[in-house]
C-alpha cells in the first residue's frame, strides 16, 4: 500500500506543479497581470468577457488528466464516481438552465467543470472543509451564503447540489471555462 500512495503523492505534487506553472498563461489569457489579479484578490473581477477558448492544450490534458479518472473508482471514501456525478449534472441542467441559459448547451460533460468538482470535493457530496472559518460544504464546496445565492437550500442531495452548482457557475462566471481559470489563479472560485 504504502508503495501505491507514494505514487499518488508524486502524481499530485506533478499535477500541482503544472497547474502552477499554466497559472500566469491562464491569468494572461484572461487579460490580467499576475501583479494585478494578486492585488485584486478578494474583489470581484470581471471575468465574464474572458474567452470560452482559454487556456493552452497542455492545460487541457492538465484537465483531461483529473476529470478522467477511472470512471467505476470512488475518487474518496464516500464519493461518488465521475459517470454518477455526470448523470447527476445531467439531471440538474434542466432545473438550473432557466430562462436565458435554456438555450445554452449541456454542461454535464464539460471538464472544465467536472475539474472543479473534483479538486473541490473530490466528487464527495458529504465533503465537509474543516478548515477554520469556513464552512464549505458539498460537491461545490459552498458556504451558506453561497447556497442560499443559488435558490437551493444547504443539502446532501447530489442532485440538487449540481442545480446550485450549476446556477452559481452560470450566475457568477457566465461558464465552467472562466470558473475553472478563476480558480486555477486564485485556488478558489
Amino acid at each position: 500500500m504504502a508503495g501505491s500512495n507514494d505514487r499518488f503523492k508524486l502524481n499530485k505534487e506533478q499535477l500541482e506543479t503544472t497547474l502552477e506553472r499554466h497559472k500566469n498563461e491562464q491569468l494572461f489569457n484572461l487579460g490580467f497581470s499576475t501583479t494585478a489579479a494578486q492585488s485584486n484578490m478578494g474583489s470581484s473581477i470581471p471575468i465574464g468577457e474572458a474567452s470560452p477558448t482559454i487556456g493552452a492544450s497542455q492545460v487541457a490534458a492538465d484537465i483531461m488528466s483529473i476529470a478522467n479518472a477511472p470512471a467505476g473508482k470512488k475518487a474518496a471514501k464516500g464519493g461518488l464516481t465521475k459517470d454518477q456525478v455526470i448523470q447527476y449534472l445531467k439531471k440538474a441542467w434542466p432545473m438550473a438552465a432557466q430562462g436565458r441559459w435554456k438555450s445554452m448547451p449541456d454542461w454535464s460533460e464539460n471538464q472544465n467543470l467536472l475539474w472543479i468538482i473534483f479538486k473541490e470535493s473530490s466528487y464527495n457530496p458529504n465533503n465537509f472543509n474543516g478548515a477554520p472559518g469556513t464552512h464549505a460544504y458539498g460537491l461545490f464546496q459552498f458556504e451558506p451564503a453561497t447556497w442560499a445565492d443559488t435558490g437551493v437550500q444547504k443539502t446532501s442531495d447530489p442532485l440538487m447540489q449540481c442545480v446550485a452548482g450549476l446556477r452559481y457557475v452560470m450566475n457568477i462566471y457566465k461558464n465552467p471555462e472562466n470558473a475553472a481559470a478563476f480558480w486555477r489563479a486564485h485556488g478558489w472560485y
